[in-house]
C-alpha cells in the first residue's frame, strides 16, 4: 500500500476534533466490498445534522489508494439541523491496482478544514487476469523470397504476475513461454519465410496469439504484408478446359510371382463455358487389368454433364442406389439422369454390372423426391433387379428368388435441433413379399441430446438388409464441460456382401455409461463402464471369436499446438463362449498414440497397443496381443509431400490376416504440369518365412487447358523514368511487369507491349539503382491496362534523406534508463510508412527515405520504467541529399495524489 495513502489515512483521524457534528452512513457500502479493476464505481453516503445549529460544509473528500481516479467526491453546502443530504462519489479502480485488502475513508470538512463527520469502510480488490496483444512493426511490402519480420507487443493489463504460452504458425525469435508482472511487456518478434518462385502478388497475415496458463482466453494480433513476386504470372488470354492425362505402372513381387501392368487414364473437370452453366467431368481408364492377381485396376468410363444445378445426365461407369433399404451397389455401366424442377427432384438410371462380381444382373429403377418445404421432404423409389443369390453360411446355396422389385418410401425432416428420417421398403419377387423398415431420430432438449435409430427386415427381402434387426439408443447430457453419455446398441445383420472380396458383419449387443470431461481446451477426459457379447459371423471358415464382456473403460487426451497424446484403455472380465470350459477371466487393454508436428512441413505420429485377454484362443486361455506403428508427414508446400507409416498387424476382429505393413507415399509437383506419385506397400507375416509381399504403384501425370473460348485482350505500357537532378542516371533501369521486364533507353523512356487487360503491378528494380537514389511513388504501382490501348505511366526519381534522431533525456533522470523503443514515421501526403527502432541510448536512423514531410510517432519504449514522452509525435521534412536530425524528449513520470472535485449529480 502507498505510503502517502496511510498518511492521508493517519491525517483524517487525527483531524476528527469535530467528529459527531455531521452523522455519515454510507447507504450502499457493498459497491467497495469487491470491485474489479478497470471498472467505474458510485458510493452513496447520507449526511445527518446532529446538531440544533446550521453546519457549513466546505468539501467531501474520499481517501483511497494514490493510483485510484476519484472522477467525483466534492459537496460543498449547509445542512440545517436534524436536515439529510446524499452524497454520490465515483471513482475508478486502475487495471494494474494490486489485489489487496483496502481501507477507503469518507472525511466532511468543515469552513475551518476541521474534520466534522467520516465514516471508514473495508474492501477487496479482485483479482483481475487480462492481456494485451498489439502489432508493433510490419512492412507493408517485401519481395517474394525476403524473410516478413514483424514485431508484436504482449502487455499484462491485470494485476497479478503472469505465465503467459505464446502460440504462431511462424518461426519466433525467442521463448514460447514468458512471465510478465502487472503493467510489463515484452517484444515478440515473428520470422515467415516466402517463397522465391511464388508469381502472383499475395498477402500474408502472421499471426500471435497468447493465453495466460489455465485459462482458456485468447489474445491475438496479426500482421498483414504484401508479398510482391520478383517475376509475375502471366494472365491466360483463353478460357480453357482442364484435363489431366496419366500413365500408371503397377507391379507386385514375391518370392513366387513377378507380375507388372501399365494403363492409361484421360480425365476432365471444369466449365465449358465463362458464365459456368454446362459443367462436364469425364474419366477414360484403361486396358482393363481387374483379373490379374491382385491388381484391382479396372478400367473406366464415365461421363457426367451437368447443367447449372437442374439438370445432370452420367454416362458410363457408376454406382446408384436409392437408399439404404435398396438393392445393394453394383458397380457398372449405365445412365443415370437427374432433373430439378422447383421442388421436385426426379431420378432415373440404369447400369449392368461388367467387371469381377457375384451379381452381374442389371439394375433399373427411378426415384422421386418432392421437396414439401426447407424442412421437410417425401421421396419414392422403385427398382428392379436379382436380389440376394448367396446364403451366408453357404457360398453355393442359391435362395431360390431372383428377379424382383423393391418400391420405397422416405420422409425426412430436419430443422434446428431436430432431426427425423423413416425409410420403409417393400420387395416383391416370384415367391415372396417382404418388407424393411429403418427410422433415424436426433434431438435436443436444451442439454439434454437424443440419437436413437431402428432397422429391421424380412427374411426374404431382396435388398443389402435380409432378416436383420438392429436399434440403438444414446442419450448426452451436458453440464458446462462435463458430459454425462448412456448407450444401447443391438445389431444382428445380415447384409448382402460379394462372398469372394468381403467378410460379413458381426453380431452385437453394447451398453454403455460414463463420463466425460473437458479442462479447457488441452484436457479432456472420459470414463465409463460397459457390457457387451460379439459373434463372428463369418460361418464360411472357422468362427474366430464369440465371447462376452464387461468392465470400465477409461480415455484421455492432452491437445498442445504442436502435438499431442491420447490415452485410453480398459479393465474388464471376459468370458469365451466358443470354450466350453471358459469363466469370466481379468483383462484389459491400453493403448496411447501421439502425433508431433516438428515443424510447419514435418510431422511424426506413434502408437502402441497392448491387449490381455481370452477372447481369440480355442481353450478360453489368455493371450497378449501387441501392435504398435509409427508414422511421418514431410510436406514442402506446395510442390512435395511424402507420408510413411509402419503398422505391426491388424487386430483378430477387423481383419483375419494378421499381418506387418509399411506403406510409403510420394507426390511431387514438377513445373505445374507434370506430376508425379509414388507408392510402395510392403505386406509381410511374421509367423510364415515367405518373403513378404511387395506392391509399387507408380503414375505421371500432365495437364493443360483446351482453349474454348479467349476471354482477354492485350495493350501496351509506355512510360518514362525521369529526375529533376540531371546527374541521376535514368537510362538502362530495369522494369519488372507481368512476367516481363525492360530496361529504360536514353531518355528514360520504356515500353512494355501485350499485356493482358485488366490490373497489373509495375515495379522499378532498386537494387540497380544507384546507391542513395529511390523513386517517389511507392512501389509496386498497380496500372490498368484496357484492351488495344496504349496507357502511360510517369515515374520519378530522386535523392533520398537520412533521419538521424534521439530520444533525448530532459531534465535530472533518477537512474540510467533503457531507452530502446518502436517508432514509425508516416508520410503525410501518402500512405507510406516506416518502421525503425532505437538502441539504448535513444538513438535511431532511417536512410533512404523520400523526400517530404513525415510524422514520427513514438509507438513505446521496450521496457516500461515510467517515461514519458513530451512530444509524442513530431513532424519533420526530410530533404533530398541530407540528414535530417531529430530529438524527441523524454522525462520521468511524476506520482502525485490527485482529487476532482464537481458538482456530481444523480437523481434518483
Amino acid at each position: 500500500m502507498d505510503y502517502r495513502y496511510l498518511l492521508l489515512i493517519v491525517f483524517g483521524i487525527i483531524c476528527q476534533s469535530g467528529f459527531g457534528q455531521i452523522m455519515v452512513r454510507n447507504i450502499n457500502g457493498e459497491a467497495s466490498g469487491n470491485v474489479i479493476p478497470g471498472q467505474r464505481y458510485t458510493l452513496i453516503f447520507e449526511l445527518k445534522n446532529q446538531r440544533k445549529q446550521i453546519q457549513y460544509i466546505q468539501k467531501t473528500k474520499l481517501l483511497a489508494p494514490a493510483d485510484w481516479q476519484i472522477v467525483t467526491d466534492s459537496y460543498t453546502g449547509e445542512l440545517k439541523p436534524m436536515e439529510r443530504k446524499r452524497v454520490f462519489t465515483t471513482y475508478v479502480v486502475p487495471k494494474n491496482a494490486e489485489a489487496s485488502d483496502v481501507v477507503l475513508v469518507f472525511l466532511v470538512i468543515g469552513l475551518n478544514g476541521e474534520v466534522i463527520g467520516e465514516t471508514s469502510f473495508s474492501g477487496k480488490v479482485q483479482e483481475l487476469h487480462e492481456l494485451m496483444v498489439r502489432k508493433i512493426a510490419a512492412p507493408d511490402l517485401v519481395k517474394a523470397g525476403e524473410i516478413i519480420e514483424a514485431s508484436f507487443e504482449v502487455v499484462n493489463q491485470g494485476n497479478v504476475t503472469e505465465d503467459i504460452n505464446l502460440v504462431t504458425s511462424s518461426e519466433i525469435n525467442g521463448p514460447l513461454n514468458v512471465n510478465l508482472k502487472p503493467g510489463e511487456a515484452v517484444t515478440v518478434v515473428l520470422n515467415e519465410k516466402t517463397n522465391k518462385k511464388q508469381r502472383v502478388l499475395e498477402s500474408k497475415n502472421i499471426l500471435l496469439k497468447a493465453y495466460i496458463t489455465n485459462e482458456d482466453k485468447e489474445y491475438r494480433a496479426y500482421s498483414n504484408t504484401s508479398i510482391y513476386p520478383l517475376r509475375m504470372q502471366e494472365n491466360d488470354s483463353y478460357f480453357r478446359y482442364p484435363i489431366e492425362t496419366s500413365l500408371f505402372w503397377n507391379s507386385m513381387n514375391t518370392n513366387t510371382v513377378k507380375a507388372s501392368a501399365f494403363m492409361v487414364e484421360a480425365n476432365g473437370t471444369g466449365y465449358l463455358d465463362v458464365e459456368q452453366d454446362h459443367y462436364l467431368d469425364f474419366i477414360i481408364r484403361t486396358p482393363n487389368h481387374g483379373r490379374r492377381n491382385r491388381f484391382g485396376m479396372y478400367d473406366r468410363y464415365t461421363a457426367e454433364y451437368q447443367y447449372k444445378n437442374d439438370f445432370n445426365l452420367l454416362i458410363g461407369d457408376f454406382n446408384y442406389s436409392p437408399n439404404r433399404l435398396g438393392f445393394q451397389n453394383r458397380y457398372g455401366f449405365g445412365v443415370k439422369m437427374d432433373y430439378k424442377k422447383n421442388s421436385f427432384n426426379g431420378i432415373v438410371f440404369y447400369s449392368r454390372p461388367r467387371l469381377n462380381t457375384y451379381n452381374t444382373a442389371p439394375i433399373m429403377g427411378y426415384k422421386g423426391i418432392f421437396n414439401v418445404s426447407e424442412q421437410f421432404n417425401i421421396a419414392l423409389s422403385f427398382s428392379h433387379s436379382k436380389g440376394q443369390e448367396y446364403d451366408l453360411g453357404n457360398t453355393t446355396k442359391s435362395l431360390g428368388y431372383k428377379n424382383g422389385q423393391i418400391i420405397g418410401v422416405e420422409v425426412q425432416y430436419s430443422k434446428g435441433k431436430s432431426f427425423i428420417k423413416q425409410i420403409s421398403s417393400m420387395s416383391l419377387s416370384r415367391k415372396n413379399t417382404s418388407f424393411a423398415q429403418e427410422f433415424r431420430l436426433r434431438h435436443t432438449f436444451e442439454k439434454l441430446a437424443y440419437n436413437g435409430n431402428f432397422l429391421i427386415s424380412g427374411k426374404n427381402f431382396l435388398g443389402r438388409f435380409r432378416n436383420s434387426l438392429q436399434f440403438g439408443n444414446g442419450l448426452n447430457y451436458y453440464l458446462g464441460q462435463l458430459r454425462l453419455f448412456a448407450s444401447q446398441n443391438f445389431s444382428k445383420v445380415n447384409k448382402d456382401y460379394d462372398p469372394i472380396y468381403e467378410i460379413p458383419e458381426p453380431y452385437f449387443e453394447t451398453y454403455r455409461l460414463g463420463a466425460g470431461h473437458n479442462l479447457g481446451s488441452r484436457h479432456m477426459f472420459n470414463l465409463g463402464y460397459s457390457k457387451s457379447i460379439r459373434e463372428d459371423k463369418q460361418d464360411r471358415i472357422a468362427t474366430r471369436y464369440h465371447y462376452k464382456e464387461h468392465g470400465f473403460f477409461y480415455s484421455y487426451g492432452y491437445r498442445q499446438d504442436r502435438w499431442n497424446v491420447n490415452f485410453s484403455g480398459r479393465i474388464s472380465k471376459t468370458k469365451n463362449l466358443r470354450s466350453f470350459f471358459s469363466k469370466y477371466r481379468n483383462t484389459y487393454g491400453h493403448s496411447i498414440s501421439g502425433n508431433f508436428r516438428v515443424s510447419g512441413i514435418l510431422n511424426f505420429n506413434a502408437n502402441i497397443d497392448h491387449n490381455y485377454t481370452n477372447r481369440y484362443s480355442n481353450n478360453g486361455g489368455l493371450s497378449n496381443y501387441y501392435h504398435y506403428g509409427l508414422g511421418l508427414d514431410l510436406s514442402i508446400v506446395p510442390n512435395f509431400q511424402f507420408t510413411g507409416r509402419y503398422n505391426s498387424g491388424f487386430s483378430p476382429e477387423e481383419n483375419f490376416l494378421n499381418r506387418d505393413y509399411v506403406n510409403l507415399n510420394l507426390t511431387t509437383t514438377i513445373h505445374k504440369r507434370h506430376h508425379v506419385s509414388a507408392r510402395v506397400n510392403l505386406f509381410e507375416d511374421t509367423v510364415m518365412d515367405w518373403g513378404g509381399e511387395w506392391y509399387s504403384f507408380v503414375k505421371y501425370s500432365y495437364t493443360f487447358g483446351v482453349p474454348l473460348k479467349k476471354v482477354r485482350w492485350q495493350g501496351n505500357l509506355q512510360g518514362k523514368i525521369r529526375s529533376n537532378d540531371l546527374d541521376i542516371p535514368v537510362e538502362d533501369v530495369k522494369i519488372i511487369s507481368s512476367g516481363k521486364s525492360v530496361v529504360t533507353n536514353t531518355d528514360g523512356s520504356f515500353s512494355i507491349k501485350n499485356l493482358n487487360e485488366g490490373s497489373h503491378f509495375i515495379m522499378v528494380d532498386v537494387a540497380g539503382l544507384p546507391l542513395g537514389v529511390v523513386p517517389v511513388q511507392k512501389m509496386p504501382v498497380q496500372v490498368r491496362i484496357s484492351a488495344d490501348s496504349n496507357e502511360f505511366l510517369d515515374i520519378q526519381l530522386v535523392r533520398s534523406g537520412t533521419l538521424a534522431g534521439r530520444l533525448v533525456p530532459k531534465g535530472n533522470f533518477s537512474k540510467n534508463y533503457d531507452l530502446s523503443g518502436y517508432l514509425k514515421l508516416e508520410k503525410i501526403d501518402d500512405a507510406t510508412i516506416l518502421y525503425t527502432e532505437s538502441n539504448a541510448d535513444g538513438k535511431f536512423t532511417v536512410k533512404g527515405m523520400v523526400p517530404g514531410e513525415y510524422a514520427v510517432t513514438l509507438m513505446r519504449l521496450k521496457k516500461d520504467e515510467g517515461l514519458i514522452v513530451e512530444n509524442i509525435h513530431s513532424q519533420i521534412k526530410i530533404e533530398a541529399n541530407e540528414i535530417i536530425s531529430l530529438q524527441m524528449p523524454i522525462t520521468e513520470k511524476k506520482k502525485a495524489i490527485k482529487f476532482k472535485e464537481s458538482n456530481f449529480k444523480i437523481k434518483l
